[in-house]
């Protein structure tokens, strides 16, 4: 009976998880979901329209158009809000980019848009596209010219698009005002419990009531019960077969090998197929043990390698001390030193060029860095140092990997996009750390360092 009940209890708990649903906490987080989706989708949809007036794209215009239904359109029906707001804000970089041809679709798709979803347009008019130039006249996707100058007549896959998108965010809308309907008539209730007859009252009249209530018999009651148990038994055997079958497709030829493993020798379930989920909780275990593990080592080799920054420092500073003061030895013995002599020293004193690191927390929104809020240390805040030699005009610029690596990858517009190349952009929504691949090239100017714009710090997002 014990084995019966817990197989029911297993199976509500299943059916739950599998009606769990995207719920928004009001209209207006509602709307930024729809409408910053339907930026996205309504962008590859002109590109299929684009494709079906054309016959064909030329190769720039192909890749652009599978890198972005890889980047952003295969994943989104899985896409929580969070990651809808990072693809959205990559829209821009990515259209604008020359080796996939799309410029025209940034500035007459995405910016329209963009400018619409800013003044909170309906969801449904974000499709009617507006000039941003001043003029309100209505601009719809057949009037706006591809990049050879041609007109895209056949909107079927923008219209499509469109009833989606609408569909999809009234559904939302009628979810919030059902939840909000429901709290109503529970303070309804509530309100009506409270005003109720005294109890001698109602005593009298549930006695009344009674006298003309006609009792069913016995078996009917043992009928509906007996329905009810089995309808109960039947559900949770949907739900386990479901469950089952479900887990199974995950894993695959893997799902046996679970099943058959030593972690689970001493091990007993309910249900087999609970087994492969015990080995992926116990894999999982070991490898969150790994992670941590990995970045204690990685944070003790960080330390390792800013004290012997600091070290080497010093010693180029020491080193600088001994050949000033054998500058000072050399100037009173100078009636006895040869010409051969003076060239050492001259040699000298160019090896010995004092070299001055600054460090720096952001930078500006323009990629430059304002020697006032240079530190001649770091104290574990900063993300750049620049190394250049004393009285020169131009450095070197380095990333600082560490601890903050998320906070800068979380804060991409900020932190690292008016400075650095990113190689793998599609990490930036999975990605906890950074790797410096190069540095770049920096010019003071009156009293800022101002990035080379060809020559920009490049990393990797791991």
């Amino acid at each position: 009976m014990n084995r019966f009940l817990t197989s029911i209890i297993l199976s509500l708990v299943f059916l739950q998880t599998s009606l769990a649903i995207e719920q928004f906490k009001d209209s207006t987080e509602a709307y930024n979901y729809w409408a910053k989706r339907a930026a996205i989708e309504a962008i590859f949809s002109y590109m299929k329209d684009y494709k079906a007036a054309k016959d064909s794209l030329n190769p720039k215009e192909k890749l652009g158009k599978d890198d972005f239904e890889k980047k952003f359109i295969s994943s989104i029906e899985e896409d929580d809000t969070s990651i809808i707001n990072l693809k959205y804000n990559f829209l821009s970089d990515f259209l604008s980019n020359p080796k996939y041809d799309w410029k025209s679709c940034e500035k007459n798709i995405f910016q329209p848009l963009k400018n619409s979803i800013q003044n909170f347009v309906e969801v449904g008019a974000l499709f009617e596209l507006k000039r941003i130039t001043g003029s309100n006249d209505k601009v719809t996707i057949d009037h706006i010219p591809n990049p050879n100058g041609d007109n895209i007549n056949n909107r079927v896959h923008w219209n499509a698009t469109k009833r989606k998108i609408v569909q999809g965010y009234n559904q939302s809308l009628n979810n919030l005002f059902t939840s909000s309907r429901s709290s109503t008539d529970q303070k309804n209730k509530k309100d009506t419990l409270a005003n109720r007859p005294s109890e001698p009252n109602r005593h009298n009249k549930n006695k009344e009531l009674s006298r003309n209530y006609v009792f069913l018999p016995w078996k009917t009651y043992l009928m509906y019960s007996a329905f009810l148990v089995v309808g109960i038994f039947i559900g949770g055997l949907i739900v386990f077969k479901i469950s089952k079958n479900k887990i199974k497709s995950i894993l695959k030829i893997e799902y046996n090998q679970y099943l058959n493993t030593e972690e689970n020798g001493k091990s007993s379930f309910l249900f087999n197929f609970i087994k492969a989920v015990n080995v992926l909780h116990k894999q999982k275990n070991k490898y969150k043990e790994k992670v941590k593990k990995s970045e204690d080592d990685l944070e003790n080799i960080t330390l390792k390698l800013r004290e012997t920054q600091q070290k080497n420092e010093q010693l180029l500073h020491e080193k600088y001390e001994l050949v000033k003061k054998n500058e000072q030895l050399l100037s009173q013995n100078h009636g006895s030193n040869t010409e051969e002599t003076n060239d050492s020293i001259k040699s000298d004193k160019k090896i010995s060029k004092k070299t001055v690191t600054s460090y720096f927390s952001i930078p500006e929104s323009d990629g430059s860095f304002k020697l006032s809020n240079a530190k001649t240390s770091n104290n574990g805040k900063n993300f750049y140092k620049i190394i250049f030699e004393e009285s020169s005009t131009s450095g070197e610029i380095f990333y600082i990997p560490g601890n903050s690596d998320g906070r800068a990858i979380n804060r991409y517009e900020s932190y690292l996009k008016p400075v650095c190349e990113i190689e793998n952009m599609e990490n930036l929504s999975t990605a906890k750390r950074i790797e410096l691949k190069q540095c770049g090239k920096v010019t003071l100017q009156n009293d800022r360092w101002i990035i080379d714009s060809n020559n920009k710090i490049k990393i990797k997002l791991c």
